[in-house]
């Protein structure tokens, strides 16, 4: 199997050209570690690369679960060239991640500035993340109604409550769009904001960020798809 670095220096050429070569602004990364087993080691590590470590737990509520542990990094540059300076910073963290002897699964780049890629597809996909502020009480039964509109809207809700407080609890819903372009997104994004208000939830907000680099689209495609 090609590893991360081969995967980036195959990719690398591309780069510099339109349309990811014009891109700037606000990035973070992701790379996905295949196991570790020394947790503080690569706490270390991470920090060495102004990264920090984060664990997600995929789960479609059936048998199936997958936890992911990744490093997670943001990056300011407004130049042009940008997302090429981006992935050599990337390649050096894979090759210490490497040498530490971790094995490097995927490499994610997403891209939270305007303007992005004009379309989107299999590969550079437009991702959406849906915070609702949900009363404690009948938190349940709104989880068992986001489940069950999961098919027909695309979306999947997180396995568990990002944050509880004071009798609300903060929870994620994900979609992403493999098609279109912006205003395709933008019309996608009305139709599950129409939906979730139309239940009386509250969206405290809605981040939005376009996968400019997925060295693995396959990792998690079992889990969310358009």
């Amino acid at each position: 199997m090609p590893t991360a670095t081969h995967d980036l220096d195959t990719l690398r050429a591309e780069l510099d050209e339109p349309p990811l070569g014009a891109l700037a602004g606000r990035f973070h990364s992701h790379l996905t570690v295949a196991e570790v087993p020394d947790a503080a080691a690569f706490d270390r590590l991470c920090r060495r690369h102004h990264a920090k470590r984060t664990v997600i737990d995929l789960d479609r509520f059936d048998d199936r679960v997958q936890r992911d542990v990744m490093t997670t990094r943001y990056h300011q540059d407004d130049a042009p060239g940008a997302l090429g300076r981006l992935v050599d910073d990337l390649r050096a963290m894979c090759a210490d991640l490497e040498a530490a002897g971790l094995r490097v699964l995927r490499v994610k780049v997403e891209h939270e500035s305007l303007p992005s890629l004009p379309t989107y597809g299999a590969t550079r996909y437009h991702e959406v993340h849906v915070k609702l502020d949900l009363p404690e009480d009948g938190y349940d039964d709104v989880m068992a109604w986001l489940r069950e509109q999961a098919p027909a809207t695309g979306w999947v809700p997180s396995r568990n409550p990002n944050e509880r407080r004071e009798g609300r609890v903060l929870q994620f819903v994900t979609f992403r769009c493999y098609e279109g372009d912006r205003a395709f997104a933008d019309e996608r994004v009305a139709e599950v904001r129409e939906r979730l208000e139309a239940r009386g939830l509250r969206i405290a907000e809605i981040k939005r960020e376009t996968t400019v680099l997925d060295t693995r689209v396959d990792h998690d495609a079992w889990w969310l798809s358009a």
